[in-house]
């Protein structure tokens, strides 16, 4: 390396590290503190202390709860309550809170509202009173992210980093600068949607993977599988996330802050996953010649709204998802050079993958089959290489069924996880119907899933197509037009999925064997799931979300290349397809969460 690409490379990572410490500083003195919360059940008995988030199990009608919320001179205005199930009155500092939303109910997402003019520095006192109609109650209080006072400082960091990427980029004479140019707009692209995104919009039973988190960080000790709604997953991400919130708590923030900087922590798996994601784009494309379709596929996976979605969980999907493409690009490595420091690389995965998320079990048979049917080593090689593998998953992950199944002495909660505690309502039957059916215009007409509804229909294959583009979650009318857009435009895909995937079966199978066993193999355990679980919770892309890899490279595979009709109807639906995914997540980070 020259003097000057050291140079720029080692000034980059300063100014970088430095700006993130301004962002973090100044998100911290920025942030409210909330003191004890001490709430009366019932309106009855003496008053309780609770932290937030509050959870009350049962046996809850109303619930009064007090606190002082403690403001720095600067802070922020906007404020997201989340009642379990409504409420009914709010004071600040004594006097009532007029707004024309009291008194709601809303469980599922809350409000937002603008305590401004009834807030000071120093102690505040917020009284409230929550009202539960049926099962449990509780309550969620946080300030917004969108907030201005909260937001600009981050959004000022993220736009000077973008900046110091580029001028690194283009300075240090990067071979293929257009593709690290998307990374870095993908990377930008997340930050952003971060930062204007609560942790529980668009997100999965967040409050049960935070309270695993807190169950290890207090304890360190994994909980028993029936102790929580979600303390059957493996433990791997939530013993990383304890390990934050223990060293989070040596600044003694406040809880809605330890949870905020989970976020980020999932931004920086995202930003990683999107860096193995460039990586599989070359490996799939090596060629100077396919520098095209290489740069499509990263620019692809750095818009598609529901991969970008996964950066502002708080659960293993962010996780499962790095190792599902660590494991595709180590395989497909290990494929065309069968060493076997690669091969025991790929064996470490699998058995982290194991320890992350149950569905990546599907990655060991996979694996197998691809070293079953190498053609460049012999028979005691692959016997070999196949126990060393199998020795490395068990030594990595064989203790986990052990304490479920032995020790715990517990199969209601395994593999398949709280299943049997789901809603009748998400149950649905395993007719033919159910996997024959398949409408464009059903899905341009109605592009978001239900889960809970037969409105629209909750065919297969329709649902699993809507949740591959925006998740299974209605993102309102004001997005509605832009949905359909963005749904417009994967159909017009579907013609070029269909010749890719012919056009690789007939010239490029043997050199894509692992991406069409992952694709076949993954899909095929997701239906498999369906079928065990007739659930539509269990129809939902994320479960399957490694598949986008093959899917991209089929597509770009389809690209028609001669016909001047045919080239102008795939450059359409491709960039109309990111561009109709930028304008949908610019809307939704353009309206507070």
């Amino acid at each position: 390396m020259s003097r000057r690409r050291l140079f720029v490379l080692l000034a980059s990572v300063f100014v970088a590290a430095g700006l993130v410490m301004i962002v973090y500083s100044s998100m911290i003195l920025a942030q409210p503190r909330v003191q004890t919360v001490f709430g009366k059940l019932n309106g009855t008995g003496a008053w309780i202390g609770y932290s937030l988030p509050i959870s009350v199990a049962s046996n809850m009608k109303t619930l009064e709860l007090k606190f002082q919320l403690v403001l720095p001179t600067v802070a922020p205005s906007w404020y997201h309550f989340q009642p379990d199930n409504c409420l009914q009155t709010l004071t600040v500092n004594g006097k009532n809170v007029s707004s024309p939303v009291i008194p709601f109910c809303d469980y599922q997402y809350g409000r937002i509202l603008d305590l401004g003019s009834y807030l000071h520095p120093g102690d505040n006192l917020v009284e409230l009173t929550i009202k539960n109609s049926a099962g449990p109650g509780g309550f969620s209080f946080r300030p917004v992210p969108s907030d201005p006072i909260v937001f600009l400082p981050a959004l000022i960091g993220v736009l000077f980093f973008v900046l110091v990427g580029f001028l690194f980029i283009f300075s240090a004479h990067f071979w293929d600068a257009r593709s690290a140019a998307l990374i870095l707009f993908g990377a930008a692209l997340r930050a952003v949607y971060v930062l204007c995104t609560s942790f529980s919009t668009r997100a999965y039973d967040w409050l049960g993977h935070f309270e695993y988190i807190s169950y290890v960080a207090q304890h360190w000790r994994i909980p028993a599988a029936i102790r929580g709604w979600e303390f059957h997953q493996p433990p791997l991400y939530y013993l990383l996330s304890a390990a934050e919130i223990d060293l989070f708590r040596i600044a003694h923030l406040p809880q809605w802050m330890e949870i905020a900087l989970l976020q980020w922590s999932s931004l920086c798996i995202s930003i990683v996953t999107l860096v193995v994601a460039a990586w599989i784009a070359f490996l799939l494309f090596p060629a100077k010649k396919q520098t095209g379709n290489r740069r499509m596929l990263i620019g692809l996976f750095a818009v598609l709204p529901a991969v970008v979605f996964f950066a502002s969980r708080i659960n293993n999907d962010i996780l499962y998802l790095l190792v599902g493409s660590l494991f595709l690009a180590l395989l497909l490595r290990w494929w065309e050079s069968p060493t076997r420091k690669r091969w025991f690389l790929l064996s470490c995965v699998l058995g982290l993958g194991l320890l992350t998320k149950n569905n990546t079990a599907v990655f060991v048979p996979i694996t197998l089959l691809c070293l079953l049917v190498q053609k460049s080593l012999s028979v005691r090689e692959k016997v070999a290489m196949g126990a060393a593998s199998l020795s490395i998953i068990v030594l990595l992950a064989g203790w986990l069924p052990v304490l479920r199944f032995l020790v715990e002495n517990d199969t209601s909660a395994s593999f398949v996880g709280n299943m049997h505690t789901l809603s009748h309502s998400f149950f649905l039957s395993n007719s033919v119907d159910q996997f024959a059916n398949f409408s464009p215009l059903r899905i341009v007409e109605s592009p978001y899933a239900n889960t809970y509804r037969d409105v629209p229909p909750r065919y297969f294959w329709e649902f699993f197509f809507r949740s591959a583009l925006i998740g299974e979650f209605n993102l309102g009318t004001g997005v509605l037009p832009f949905a359909r857009v963005l749904a417009a435009f994967a159909l017009m895909l579907l013609p070029l999925l269909l010749v890719g995937v012919w056009r690789t079966l007939h010239i490029q199978a043997v050199r894509t064997l692992p991406l069409w066993l992952t694709a076949i193999g993954v899909l095929g355990a997701h239906v498999f799931l369906r079928l065990i679980v007739p659930s539509s919770t269990f129809q939902d892309f994320r479960y399957s979300a490694v598949l986008v890899f093959p899917v991209i490279y089929f597509i770009l595979r389809g690209r028609s290349r001669r016909s001047l009709v045919g080239r102008i109807y795939c450059s359409c639906a491709l960039y109309g397809f990111i561009f109709a995914s930028i304008a949908l997540l610019v809307v939704l980070m353009l309206r507070p969460s």
